[in-house]
């Protein structure tokens, strides 16, 4: 016998219900693995990879006419293009609607009450 070879021992019981329990684990764990890969798959197939799409706005040192309103802006979408925020479109709603002119002072000049 050589005397690098470790003598052959013989399994317990033990050692014998230990691996049936890793090998149910294993299997436990590639079927976790396989319907998170189903869900990860499903869920790619909702969210656009067009990296245009996915840029998050931003603000540029120069101002452009917005593409929706007209007025200048110096925000851009993900494609470059002019476009003002959320904040910016209610505001821009109320002066479209009078015509620049606030509210308080269009509903004064209509003889509204504020």
């Amino acid at each position: 016998m050589n005397t690098l070879e470790a003598p052959i021992a013989h399994p317990t019981n033990d050692d014998l219900a230990e691996v049936r329990r890793l090998s149910h684990r294993i299997v436990e764990l590639q079927r976790e693995l396989h319907d998170i890969e189903t869900q990860l798959a499903a869920a790619w197939k909702r969210v656009p990879t067009d990296e245009t799409i996915l840029r998050r706005p931003y603000k540029s040192d120069i101002a452009v006419t917005c593409t929706e309103c007209g007025m200048k802006t110096k925000w851009r979408l993900g494609t470059g293009a002019a476009k003002c925020q959320p904040v910016c479109a209610e505001k821009i709603h109320t002066v479209r609607e009078t015509k620049g002119i606030s509210s308080n002072v269009w509903n004064i000049l209509m003889d509204e009450e504020c």
